[in-house]
């Protein structure tokens, strides 16, 4: 990391400025979700349209529309009626969570699917847990078609198990999945032990933790992330004391792409609760703002909600569910942003780097964990276990820098080997000696689809690309980097109806690797 070679990693020379006042559009344009245009046309914006501007970005502006719909227009079909601040200018810092809502930072797409089994008696509970769960899957971003839930009368043990195989048939290689099961809970004997199975409404029939289990562990061989929430009431059984075993279950088969999310609540605790499962309700507050929630990296793990859920429930009054979670807690569910807190970059590619499918192999050599400014140029060698796109994004205090690929080298193509030397800085772009040492977090990653750091919010910094840590940045880089491709036809078509080249095009799998390295004057 010299002030030669090593990028901008200290230098965010940012292309966004704050903008105000109101504009006239000059021609018909769509307003868009995102600053490119490929991105979603949320509506038709008529010639001699008002528009209020909010932010300037390249060549591209966020305006406000009537009946506050927000969104980005091309800069040369706007007359802006107030001037706006040169679109090169330092940016006005925006505190991090500052004005933003705890909304999903992702599209819907029809590669997330979620299945709610709400196999409670009571009728009016059972609506709540399913619209509860259905909130929940919206937040993760799974589109209201995806979203199933067999009526009652199908709740037998066949209709569950005919559930569980349509959602594997929906499903294409490397979809996203969300399981809700709610209702009430038994105690049984099984194999010699004590475990538990949900009772069903229809019948007295047993769905066993077991079998549960090994429907999830199915669907995960093929799925990129599967999220299972279990809520669920107890009652009596043939045993004292239950094993969870769908907890026992996924951690005994290390299962890195499952995120086991449960609570059993004992039915003489608490009577029953019309509004549904308490710790369904919890974690949707935890999602949706109303709870508040701390995410280190500006995203919530599976471990941060879980304390969040326990936060919500102690104030309940006479709730003391058994909160459980398994398999892998640095699983991202729902990339909500919550308000206010200070987020790190080097956290938020450390969380990043835990998203990764780790079925694919990334190895780095020949990078160096110390650099002296103006020493050597930096090299390495990135070895994949599968073809794709290499990128790499440092991480300072102060923000964000694009390495690779770069002005020097644009292609960011890599088979199975690539050896990569990292362009020098100019004198213009160089960053100033510091006195004192300086860390870096490196995250390689590699995609199946080229991801656009530009949309993100990066622009050019000499042969790099940099972006200050603000709100706007820590909001949509994750989204770029976990999102990709969000065009029409990777948001809304079926990722086992897609020909081949389209569906790595789409593809929101990664492989990634991440190290840290240090700058000393």
């Amino acid at each position: 990391m010299t002030y030669r070679l090593f990028p901008a990693v200290f230098l965010l020379a940012s292309a966004v400025a704050t903008a105000a006042g109101t504009a006239t559009v000059t021609q018909p344009e769509k307003l868009r979700e995102q600053p490119g245009s490929s991105s979603w046309s949320i509506m038709e914006l008529h010639r001699r349209t008002t528009v209020r501007v909010l932010e300037t970005r390249r060549d591209w502006v966020q305006v406000e529309a009537d009946g506050n719909r927000r969104g980005w227009v091309r800069e040369q079909s706007l007359s802006m009626d107030a001037p706006t601040q040169n679109a090169f200018a330092s940016p006005t810092r925006q505190p991090v969570g500052t004005d933003l809502p705890p909304v999903p930072r992702t599209a819907p797409r029809a590669s997330n699917h979620a299945l709610l089994l709400s196999l409670g008696s009571a009728a009016p509970a059972s609506r709540q847990d399913a619209t509860h769960a259905a909130a929940i899957a919206r937040l993760m971003g799974v589109p209201d078609a995806n979203i199933r839930q067999p009526a009652q009368a199908e709740l037998t043990l066949d209709g569950l198990r005919k559930a569980l195989v349509d959602l594997d048939a929906r499903m294409g290689d490397r979809d996203r999945a969300f399981i809700h099961v709610s209702g009430n809970s038994t105690r049984l004997r099984e194999a010699g032990r004590c475990s538990t199975g949900f009772t069903l409404p229809t019948s007295k029939d047993v769905l066993t933790a077991t079998e549960l289990a090994a429907h999830v562990r199915s669907l995960a061989h093929r799925a990129d992330k599967l999220v299972l929430l279990i809520d669920t009431r107890a009652g009596a059984g043939a045993c004292q004391a239950s094993e969870d075993t769908v907890t026992h279950s996924l951690n005994e088969g290390k299962s890195r792409n499952i995120l086991y999310l449960g609570a059993t609540q004992e039915a003489s605790t608490t009577p029953a609760n019309s509004q549904g499962g308490l710790f369904t309700q919890a974690l949707l507050a935890c999602l949706d703002g109303r709870a508040t929630l701390s995410a280190a990296a500006g995203m919530p793990t599976g471990r941060e909600l879980v304390d969040c859920t326990r936060t919500t429930l102690a104030n309940h009054p006479g709730a003391r569910p058994l909160v459980t979670l398994a398999g892998n807690g640095n699983l991202i569910p729902a990339p909500v942003m919550p308000r206010g807190d200070a987020i790190s970059p080097h956290a938020l590619l450390t969380a990043l780097h835990a998203q990764r499918d780790e079925r694919r192999q990334i190895s780095v050599n020949g990078l160096r964990t110390n650099y002296r400014a103006g020493g050597k140029p930096m090299r390495f060698t990135l070895t994949s276990s599968q073809p794709g796109y290499l990128h790499v994004v440092a991480a300072s205090n102060d923000g964000f820098t694009l390495l690779y690929p770069n002005q020097i080298d644009p292609l960011g193509r890599i088979e199975r080997t690539l050896t990569v030397t990292l362009p020098a800085q100019d004198n213009q772009t160089r960053p100033a000696p510091r006195a004192s040492q300086s860390k870096a977090t490196l995250l390689f990653l590699v995609t199946d689809g080229p991801r656009n750091f530009f949309r993100a919010g990066l622009s050019r910094a000499g042969a790099f690309a940099a972006a200050p840590a603000d709100a706007r940045t820590l909001r949509d880089l994750p989204l770029e980097i976990l999102g990709g491709d969000n065009s029409p036809t990777c948001t809304r078509s079926e990722t086992r109806n897609l020909g081949p080249s389209q569906l790595l095009l789409c593809s929101t799998s990664f492989g990634s690797a991440l190290q840290e390295i240090t700058e000393t004057p």
